[in-house]
């Protein structure tokens, strides 16, 4: 790929540096086209950018499930010892 820097754009430009003066210009690689994922990204990154108290509301509800599951996860574990302990009592 070979980027067009000249400053007036022409036919005659573009086909003169199409033909020939290409060769004067430093070869790119050609980019990866971007997939969904990327524009979805992107976007969410824009949104971020505008609203930075999303941001802030988002880690606060992530951390309050967080405590909750895990708050949830020992008490059931604490519940199930106790009902093993109840039956080798039994």
């Amino acid at each position: 790929m070979y980027k067009y820097q000249l400053e007036t754009i022409t036919l005659q430009n573009l086909v003169d540096f199409a033909t020939d003066f290409y060769r004067n210009s430093k070869s790119q690689p050609v980019p990866v086209p971007k997939s969904p994922f990327d524009d979805f990204t992107e976007m969410v990154a824009d949104k971020l950018k505008e609203n930075p108290q999303i941001l802030k509301i988002g880690s606060i509800i992530f951390s309050i499930t967080l405590i909750l599951f895990l708050f949830v996860k020992m008490v059931g574990r604490k519940s199930a010892e106790l009902s093993k302990d109840n039956k080798k009592k039994t």
